[in-house]
């Protein structure tokens, strides 16, 4: 007979396997105390951020729901132990349960939300050009590949949206002032999905400590 234990040992190796690794930036074990004791305000601590990013798809908790909390805590504080070392398990326990139903919810709505759309696309499928005879960017093969040249900053290289529209064939179908309209978007685009990231790290990273008077003392007088 096989034992909890082995079985258990096969599902650490495979979330091992699955994790991501740690974030770049530690993140602070001291969290906001809670009214019961040994507790901490689950709600703002880091723990949770990481256990609601692992029950995303991909995630190393994703449809994993028969390990149990008991057995879990202990891999989080091995993987992460800045961030779960003084989690208590009787804490654990109801949240990660919270936090797995929460995940399920959410993910049968988006499971339901994309069989609609992949319905809604068969019935009423996109067309290539507008009524006017002219190509949709969102349909055409320019649309991945601008993107890409925006990561790489070509726009920067050739300085004008007329040079960057020239250097692929796959740009010249469009207007100059469309494509124009199309960079500007992308940059936009993925300035706020950096904004984004910055925020993310912002959240996670520690505390900066506080100066304490005689450094605010000394900085006075340097200035």
């Amino acid at each position: 007979m096989i034992s909890r234990r082995h079985l258990f040992s096969h599902t650490v190796n495979d979330l091992d396997e699955t994790a991501s690794s740690p974030p770049s930036q530690a993140i602070d074990a001291t969290m906001p105390p809670s009214k019961k004791p040994g507790w901490f305000a689950w709600r703002s601590c880091a723990a949770r951020s990481i256990i609601m990013e692992d029950l995303l798809p991909g995630g190393v908790l994703f449809e994993r729901d028969t390990v149990s909390a008991e057995l879990l805590l202990p891999w989080y504080q091995d993987k992460y132990p800045q961030q779960f070392s003084i989690v208590v398990v009787d804490q654990f326990i109801p949240r990660l349960k919270d936090h797995r139903k929460q995940a399920s919810e959410e993910y049968a709505v988006a499971q339901q939300e994309e069989e609609y759309f992949a319905h809604d696309r068969k019935c009423y499928p996109r067309k290539a050009h507008n009524e006017r005879g002219e190509p949709v960017f969102d349909m055409s093969p320019a649309k991945p590949l601008l993107r890409q040249d925006i990561k790489d900053e070509m726009h920067l290289l050739y300085k004008t949206s007329r040079k960057l529209q020239s250097s692929r064939l796959e740009y010249k179908p469009f207007k100059p002032r469309i494509f124009q309209d199309r960079i500007l978007q992308e940059i936009r685009l993925q300035k706020y999905v950096h904004y984004l990231q910055l925020k993310r790290a912002k959240q996670i990273a520690p505390p900066k400590p506080k100066a304490s008077p005689k450094q605010k003392t000394a900085g006075k007088r340097k200035k």
